[in-house]
Parts: C-alpha cells; sequence; structure tokens
C-alpha cells in the first residue's frame, strides 16, 4: 500500500471543498491517484469530524 504524506492528504481533500468542489474522479486524474485512495481520504476526514452526511459518496 502506497503511503502519502499528510500534506499530500491535505491538498486532496482541499479541492474537494469550496470553492473547487472537485469530484474525486477529476481529483484521481489530476493527482494521479486512485479513485478509491480518494474516497479513502474523504471517508477518514469525515468520520474523524463524525460527521458521514457530508460524504460525496454514500457508504
Amino acid at each position: 500500500m502506497t503511503h502519502y504524506s499528510t500534506e499530500r492528504k491535505e491538498s486532496v481533500l482541499s479541492k474537494m471543498l469550496p470553492p473547487h468542489n472537485m469530484t474525486i474522479a477529476a481529483i484521481s486524474r489530476e493527482e494521479g491517484i486512485s479513485v478509491l485512495m480518494g474516497m479513502d481520504f474523504e471517508c477518514a476526514v469525515a468520520k474523524q469530524n463524525n460527521n458521514l452526511s457530508t460524504l460525496k459518496i454514500k457508504i
């Protein structure tokens, strides 16, 4: 499994939020990460914030 630095994760997550609101698919193409990794980043933040309702994906 590839390890991504905290800075890289924050960069990816910032693109998911306003004002960018990019899709996970678009971010994965731009950043060269898998769509599943993008979903994992998003899910981890939502769990940390106890707010799963903000996910773009439904789990």
